[in-house]
């Protein structure tokens, strides 16, 4: 006979109004809701919790890191819709999402056509999604306040380069003064020569759709 219940503990995420949160949720499992052979009940459980924690959602107590992440996204087609006088308050609230997140902002900047994030990752998420959801809760900002005409959209994709601690000071001086770097330079120049300089290998024809 099968006695007592087991405990699932899980984060839930949540988005409203442009602001990601997580929920810690708890769920009673009862052994007689699943097979009643015990090897197969006690693997159905260990997968149940697996699969409601998630790798990503979890830090091992005692876990130390210093991670430090460049991250470069485009507007969608590559169009110059970020205006100038709008970009201190999407600078605000790209940071809020991260904030939400439970990561650590160090330099952003929005060109016209692409955005420089610098941040320190903690373990407990992946970079695909905090740029999911720092894409997914900016544009919809921006759609709500009827910045472009039409509807604005991230282009898929995004590059992330990864720095030691020694090189975060340069790091946020590049990020910072993006403007003076691209009178000199254009993004697609600029983007290449990251994915030259890390050494990584790539095909023109998957890189972000250029409007020259």
């Amino acid at each position: 006979m099968e006695r007592g219940f087991f405990l699932s503990i899980f984060l839930q995420t949540v988005y409203s109004d442009g602001v990601i949160t997580n929920k810690i949720c708890l769920e009673i499992i009862n052994p007689k809701t699943v097979p009643q052979e015990r090897p197969a009940c006690r693997k159905n459980i260990i997968n149940h919790i697996k699969s409601s924690v998630g790798a990503n959602h979890y830090i091992m107590p005692n876990t130390y890191s210093q991670i430090y992440i460049h991250i470069v996204f485009a507007v969608k087609g590559r169009q110059n819709l970020i205006a100038a006088n709008n970009r201190e308050e999407l600078h605000k609230f790209i940071t809020g999402i991260i904030k939400n997140r439970e990561q650590k902002m160090l330099a952003i900047f929005c060109m016209p056509d692409h955005t420089h994030i610098l941040i320190a990752l903690k373990p407990s998420i992946t970079i695909s999604d905090l740029v999911r959801d720092i894409k997914a809760g900016s544009s919809k900002f921006i759609n709500e306040h009827h910045w472009v005409k039409g509807k604005f959209n991230w282009q898929e994709g995004f590059s992330a380069f990864s720095y030691s601690r020694s090189q975060i000071d340069n790091v946020i001086h590049y990020i910072l003064h993006q403007e003076e770097h691209h009178q000199k330079k254009t993004f697609k120049e600029e983007y290449v020569d990251f994915l030259k300089k890390f050494e990584i290998e790539y095909d023109d024809k998957f890189l972000f759709e250029w409007v020259e």
